[in-house]
């Protein structure tokens, strides 16, 4: 049996993300949303702010992800 790796399973949703794979970048947002929200939260302190950091943080990475090396 092996132990997951999320490191690997993120770049491979990057991957993904890369190849614009709507499901993958959904897929994304379900398994980081939650950390990256709360880190906006505890830097921003306004929980709107932290909202819209979010989203933009994902249209960047929809973006941008083709420009993504795993290297």
């Amino acid at each position: 049996m092996s132990t997951p790796n999320p490191d690997g399973e993120l770049m491979s949703l990057l991957d993904r993300v890369a190849a614009r794979d709507e499901a993958a970048l959904k897929t994304l947002y379900e398994h980081t949303s939650a950390k990256l929200f709360g880190l906006a939260l505890r830097v921003l302190g306004h929980r709107d702010w932290a909202e819209d950091v979010l989203q933009e943080a994902l249209i960047t990475i929809w973006r941008v992800a083709g420009g993504h090396r795993a290297s």
